[in-house]
């Protein structure tokens, strides 16, 4: 199995924060970013592979929200998915352009997820996936 498909088994499967956490830092895959997010779009945590995707660096993404960096004409199918993750705590895939280091915008396919939290905050685990 290729590791993307793995580390896609173990997106589906977490369920916790902590475990997000291990499936980040151990994501290196060129094709594929994990994150953490709170429900403000702030990312707590992002894959190294933001650079390779992104061409970000993961402490200059960390100061940056998921809504800023979305595409205005795809922020409406980010706040439906945030909303459905949220409230409902359903896994929710959509494509969306996220803005790279360079100012263009990369299309991507986002799986998003609710996850339990030790602080009790609300926090979302992303995978993006190169559309």
């Amino acid at each position: 199995m290729k590791k993307k498909d793995t580390l896609f088994i173990e997106f589906m499967l977490c369920e916790d924060q902590r475990k997000a956490q291990k499936i980040i830092h151990e994501c290196s895959h060129k094709d594929l970013v994990a994150a953490l997010i709170d429900m403000n779009g702030n990312y707590h945590d992002i894959s190294k592979s933001a650079k390779k995707l992104l061409g970000y660096e993961d402490h200059e993404i960390l100061k940056d929200s998921m809504f800023t960096m979305t595409h205005r004409s795809d922020k409406s199918e980010l706040f439906r998915a945030f909303s459905i993750a949220m409230n409902k705590g359903a896994m929710f895939r959509f494509t969306q352009r996220l803005r790279c280091f360079n100012g263009q915008y990369l299309p991507v396919v986002t799986h998003m997820k609710k996850v339990e939290s030790s602080e009790n905050d609300d926090v979302v685990f992303c995978l993006m996936v190169r559309a």
